[in-house]
């Protein structure tokens, strides 16, 4: 079950004597460890103070980050963002965390929760209260598309393979941007380019603040300018600046993908373990009976796999071990046998 807190500054916080920027809402037995590391990814950097007449360009901070707790895997989704004036008149900030574990991960990714309506809070009613339990997030998945937020914000939507490549290469990405600019979308566009059962590991951030020892943070989105623009910069990091007109990224699968929507096959290098309680994937044996051909499509790269004689009653029947070379391969679904349309096929053998 999924767990909550709340962090922003009050009269009175859910802790005895506390007040100011404290924790006001939380969920029953969250362990004090996990309680403290969320407090300490609460932090949120104004760029307009509440009087400026630009205050309602201040960033809102979106993120998926990944916790050890216990050493257990926690995937923690934010939002951080100005909280006007404070019950002092000083500025404040709101922050909500919700902390899921591997079972309650939506196929179509973090991005795509995040953006689920009425997922995440944006502001609180002014009580200090235990949660019996934290909310139960929706699953969902999405399937790739055209990059049209990115092809709006750089010109080309190629840039969103590019990012989506910078997660199989476990290489982090610093995108430049305006207070204005909408990011999350653009990260949500990237990451439905991806396996659905790789998109859990991009840990991003849309507008990066400095982080405790120990958390990693893939995609850093930065306001141009300011000093985190220059702390993010890592080694070997992709940038794309969405400040000024950054071309055309290199040409590769991924790319091609963000500007015509069609994802690539999946590749042997690309690793086939699914997250756990993410979807799973049909087995090319099962393809191969559905065909009825027991072997690969002339011109693929599967090896002839032998048809699958029927159980006797009541047994089970048992697949033949399926090479990573087959696992690679692709069918043509416009040689079904006569009489099988794809859209009699079990959902999970249509999407695969």
């Amino acid at each position: 079950m999924s767990q909550e807190l709340i962090y922003t500054s009050a009269p009175r916080g859910l802790k005895p004597g506390s007040h100011g920027f404290c924790t006001v809402v939380s969920t029953q037995g969250m362990p004090p460890g996990l309680l403290q590391r969320l407090e300490s990814l609460s932090g949120y950097r104004h760029v307009f103070t509440p009087q400026d007449a630009n205050a309602r360009l201040n960033p809102v901070l979106y993120a998926h980050l990944v916790l050890s707790v216990s050493g257990r895997p926690c995937h923690v989704l934010s939002r951080i963002c100005d909280a006007g004036l404070d019950h002092t008149q000083r500025t404040n900030k709101f922050a909500h965390h919700v902390v899921l574990d591997a079972r309650e991960l939506a196929p179509a990714g973090p991005a795509w929760l995040l953006t689920a309506p009425g997922f995440m809070q944006s502001t609180w009613d002014g009580a200090p209260k235990v949660l019996p339990a934290g909310r139960m997030p929706p699953m969902g998945n999405t399937m790739a598309a055209v990059c049209r937020a990115w092809q709006q914000a750089t010109g080309d939507a190629g840039w969103g393979g590019a990012l989506a490549e910078t997660a199989l290469a476990n290489r982090p990405a610093v995108i430049l941007y305006r207070p204005g600019m909408s990011l999350l979308p653009l990260l949500a566009e990237s990451l439905a380019l991806l396996p659905a059962e790789r998109r859990w590991n991009v840990s991003f951030s849309t507008y990066f603040n400095k982080l405790p020892p120990g958390i990693e943070c893939l995609w850093r989105c930065v306001v141009e300018g300011s000093p985190d623009a220059h702390a993010a910069r890592a080694p070997g990091a992709l940038v794309i600046d969405l400040c000024n007109p950054p071309g055309s990224p290199p040409e590769s699968e991924l790319v091609q993908a963000a500007r015509t929507g069609v994802a690539p096959l999946a590749s042997a290098s690309v690793s086939r373990k699914p997250a756990a309680g993410g979807p799973q994937r049909a087995v090319d044996s099962d393809m191969s009976r559905l065909l009825g051909t027991g072997s690969a499509v002339p011109g693929s790269r599967t090896q002839p796999v032998p048809s699958m004689p029927l159980a006797p009653a009541g047994a089970q029947a048992e697949a033949p071990p399926v090479s990573e070379e087959y696992a690679a391969g692709a069918y043509d679904l416009g040689e079904l046998p006569s009489g099988m349309e794809p859209g009699s096929l079990p959902p999970a053998l249509r999407r695969f």
